[in-house]
């Protein structure tokens, strides 16, 4: 393991791991930011600062002297061990999350023993989860329950089971990827944003310092960590005599009060980072200063303002935009005075689906096929053959597997057309393509855009849980030139085919006006049946909008009955889908 002096930079990111470890209730932190930043390698690093903890000897519980442990029960000798750091990986079940049935122990013993989960594991230490913003519904639910509660309850298969769950929650994700749900991203404490180094000089000293690393040459860097280590002690043990005087529980009411933040879970986050800020600074009496500082980690992912499910951090220095296109020709003036966009439809939500293999969550049980074996229906069924016989003789014919079920998005295809024939309505397409996204959103939705630009039909942005992305492509769109359609529809087609294979319920919402002028050959309409009349036979759900201006036509009332969905106005109110 890498000592947590080796990482260059990222300061930001290191005070806010050092701060949980001075105080647990400091309430974790979310480290946003692009790969190859040492968001990973930080978090694994930070066991090397933390003083051994007590626990007894055997317990899988990492229980403290004197807890209550329902795992070791108080007995075995008192030893010492490093802080456990848990890594709990995307493809998780349940069961290895919270913990299950050992069924070893039933079929061997005949008595019903729980086998332990990561939060068991991770108690009195860290549990990380990289990837954050792609876990699974329900392991998130899991997750929050333990994490307000610090205990794990185990209640599946016939027993209830509770244990303590004390940890401190560390995540990391590429916002890229798809952001977390609301709920979720206020549980955690902090939050802090990583990016590449782009000053020369870090940027040569991270190669000098991979270089002593690969040659072993790591004394001073462990020195700086036992540096490191021994301040954190300090600050643990200063932490109890930190005091606040009135004053500053006024700022730091006010400044949650300005913040305009939901709660009051912020000013509690607020509080005990502002002291454990003074405490690792070595004083005694919290300032203004540590105030403001817990506040640039505290606030970012909780203003009212950044409850639009997007923050788009700005674009680091020498980056390119996506296209080429000037502000001036992706709004145009008449997009300035264009009305606001009508209310906007809400996308078809996700749904729960019987699912097979160790994902998702435990319902029922059924005869086995091969799946997950359902330790306790097995038991019924065998307990019911056997009456009388005095014992549990637990035959093949007896054996139950596990049903499980999970949410399931919808797989939403935005099909634009911003041609040169629906340029006054570029901004309320826009507008309402982005409304639109906010529901994606909400429902874990993936998103992709495909988009006709100047004449040209192309796959904007690939497949995405990530509504950042999705808004960045849709506000840098251009308008101008023909109106290929028919091959936007197919390229529209080829991705919900690709992503209806894994499950996702396909979703197609057309912005145009319905002129087709362009295509592969000659034949634009009959080119267009064809695309539609595939879209069709693949169940596609979803609505065209017509924005069609001036002199109507009907083509984009047409187009919506060749593809069997939804027809609307862009200057009418949409219903629900």
């Amino acid at each position: 393991m890498l000592p947590f002096s080796a990482i260059v930079g990222q300061e930001r990111m290191k005070l806010a791991l050092i701060l949980n470890v001075i105080d647990s209730g400091v309430g974790g932190v979310l480290i946003r930011g692009e790969k190859g930043t040492g968001k990973s390698t930080a978090v694994r690093a930070l066991s090397c600062l933390l003083p051994e903890i007590e626990v007894r000897e055997g317990c899988v519980g990492n229980c403290a002297p004197g807890e209550n442990c329902p795992f070791c029960n108080g007995e075995g000798k008192v030893v010492r061990k490093k802080v456990p750091v848990v890594d709990l990986p995307l493809g998780a079940t349940e069961e290895m999350v919270v913990g299950t049935v050992d069924v070893s122990a039933v079929l061997k013993e005949g008595k019903m023993v729980v086998k332990p989960g990561l939060l068991a594991k991770a108690h009195r230490g860290i549990l990380y989860v990289d990837e954050v913003n792609l876990l699974a519904d329900h392991l998130v639910d899991v997750l929050l329950d333990s994490a307000a509660l610090g205990v794990n309850t185990i209640e599946r298969e016939g027993i209830s089971f509770r244990h303590p769950a004390r940890f401190i929650l560390v995540g990391t994700m590429n916002p890229e990827e798809g952001e977390l749900r609301p709920q979720f991203l206020d549980r955690f404490g902090l939050c802090v944003e990583v990016a590449g180094e782009w000053d020369v000089k870090k940027r040569v000293e991270i190669l000098k310092r991979v270089e002593r690393i690969r040659e072993g040459d790591l004394e001073d860097l462990i020195k700086e960590d036992q540096r490191l280590a021994e301040r954190i002690v300090s600050a643990r043990e200063r932490l109890k005599d930190v005091r606040c005087s009135e004053e500053i529980l006024s700022l730091i009411a006010e400044l949650c009060i300005d913040a305009g933040v939901q709660g009051h879970r912020a000013d509690i986050y607020l509080y005990r980072t502002a002291r454990a800020i003074c405490a690792w600074e070595g004083r005694e009496e919290v300032r203004k200063e540590d105030v403001e500082l817990a506040g640039s980690f505290v606030f970012p992912h909780r203003r009212r303002e950044h409850s639009r499910e997007w923050l788009a951090p700005p674009p680091p220095p020498h980056s390119h935009e996506h296209n080429s296109a000037s502000k001036e020709e992706i709004v145009s003036p008449e997009d300035k005075d264009a009305p606001l966009p009508p209310k906007t439809p809400m996308l078809k939500s996700g749904r729960s689906t019987v699912v097979e293999g160790e994902r998702g969550r435990y319902i029922r049980d059924r005869d086995y096929n091969g799946g997950n074996v359902s330790v306790m229906g097995t038991v019924k069924r065998a307990v019911v053959r056997g009456q009388g016989k005095g014992k549990i003789d637990i035959d093949s014919a007896d054996l139950r597997e596990k049903v499980r079920e999970k949410k399931v998005g919808s797989m939403v295809v935005f099909v634009v057309d911003s041609s040169a024939s629906v340029r006054r309505y570029s901004a309320q397409i826009k507008g309402s393509i982005l409304s639109l996204l906010r529901s994606a959103y909400r429902n874990r939705d993936k998103v992709a855009v495909v988009g006709i630009v100047r004449g040209n039909a192309e796959v904007l942005l690939p497949p995405t849980a990530s509504v950042e992305l999705a808004k960045h492509y849709i506000e840098e769109l251009p308008t101008g030139g023909k109106t290929p359609l028919a091959p936007a529809l197919a390229l529209a087609g080829d991705i919900i085919r690709r992503e209806k294979e894994k499950g996702y319920t396909p979703v197609l919402v057309v912005f145009t006006d319905g002129r087709a002028n362009a295509g592969w050959t000659g034949d634009v309409e009959g080119e267009l049946r064809r695309v539609c009349k595939e879209l069709r036979d693949m169940g596609v759900e979803g609505m065209v909008v017509d924005v069609e201006d001036g002199v109507r036509l009907g083509k984009a009332e047409s187009l919506a009955d060749l593809l069997g969905v939804e027809y609307r106005k862009m200057e009418e109110d949409p219903v629900p889908m």
